[in-house]
């Protein structure tokens, strides 16, 4: 007999994963079947064309098991948003909005990001409850499952830096993946949601610190970036998710570090 030592605990933990993933596979079949009976579900046109080119081209290295699939459904929300399984969700509505194809392959990239990088595997508890509640009830449970993926401060903050480095890994350009976020924004402010879209602060407020930093001595203005930085940090934590405005100049600075 060949001396192999059984390292157990790696073998338990594959074992679990192997376990966790066949049973998102099926609860996310399980979600899509009645996503296509239940919501008008769009599989020709213009709309599940672009999303299914993005898709495939954001995942031409990637090995078909992991391949996830893109979803164009109808909705008043104009949402897109990830569930285990193999299927990410987008909104007929949220695509309609002016953006380039840059833009919907990183908003397709930001739910695939949720997949790679682990976030979705905390939704499986509320999707085996999903399982029995009336068909009324799941509109509402999908609702909430986009939330809950949403409103993490870390995590929406990995996956907008996996998705738009993902995006320029395949040719995408990155200022035009960026205007995604105008998109978002808007969105925010026809809900009327201005935390979201803008932050702690206001953009009056925010305007009359740019036009300080040219009054003020270099110093006063690292000491005043130090205090912006800790209070925007603060509101984060209070408030779950980082706002669509920082969301955009982390990956702006980002883009600047990835070209010089």
């Amino acid at each position: 007999m060949p001396d192999v030592k059984l390292d157990f605990q790696a073998w338990l933990a594959a074992r679990r994963d192997s376990e966790l993933s066949d049973e998102s596979d099926a609860l996310g079949e399980e979600l899509f079947t009645w996503m296509d009976e239940q919501v008008v579900v769009e599989k020709s046109g213009w709309a599940p064309e672009l999303c299914e080119r993005v898709a495939t081209r954001l995942q031409a290295a990637d090995p078909a098991s992991i391949r996830k699939c893109p979803v164009v459904f109808w909705s008043e929300q104009r949402t897109a948003f990830a569930v285990p399984g193999r299927y990410i969700y987008i909104g007929r509505r949220l695509i309609e909005e002016a953006m380039p194809e840059d833009a919907v392959a990183f908003l397709f990239a930001h739910e695939l990001a949720h997949h790679r990088l682990g976030h979705t595997k905390q939704l499986l508890p509320a999707l085996r409850w999903a399982r029995h509640l009336p068909v009324a009830q799941i509109a509402s449970f999908l609702a909430v499952a986009a939330v809950r993926l949403a409103t993490s401060r870390e995590q929406e903050t990995e996956a907008d830096a996996w998705a738009f480095d993902r995006c320029l890994e395949v040719g995408y350009d990155g200022r035009s993946c960026l205007q995604l976020f105008d998109v978002l924004r808007k969105v925010a402010e026809d809900y009327g949601d201005l935390d979201m879209a803008y932050g702690h602060d206001d953009v009056e407020a925010a305007a009359q610190r740019e036009l300080d930093k040219h009054q003020q001595p270099e110093w006063r203005n690292a000491l005043s970036a130090l205090l912006e930085r800790g209070a925007r940090a603060r509101w984060e934590i209070i408030r779950g998710y980082p706002s669509i405005r920082d969301r955009r100049a982390r990956l702006e600075a980002r883009l600047a570090e990835r070209t010089r």
